[in-house]
């Protein structure tokens, strides 16, 4: 009995412990200015013309474009 308690002690702090923090994206990633460089569908890259490789989008901290 003193075996089983052990096991499904330690089996619970190992996964309550081991948790990735890895899930949680920060927005602070996307401020700035971005520019576009490639582009895909369903895993193919689409050809970019002139224009939109001229083509800027800026994201501020206030969450506006």
């Amino acid at each position: 009995m003193k075996k089983l308690t052990l096991f499904i002690l330690l089996a619970t702090a190992t996964f309550t412990s081991c948790s990735s923090d890895d899930d949680t994206i920060s927005e602070s990633i996307l401020i700035g200015k971005w520019q576009l460089v490639d582009r895909f569908i369903d895993d193919k890259a689409i050809e970019i013309d002139l224009c939109e490789l001229e083509t800027t989008v800026e994201f501020w901290e206030d969450r506006q474009l």
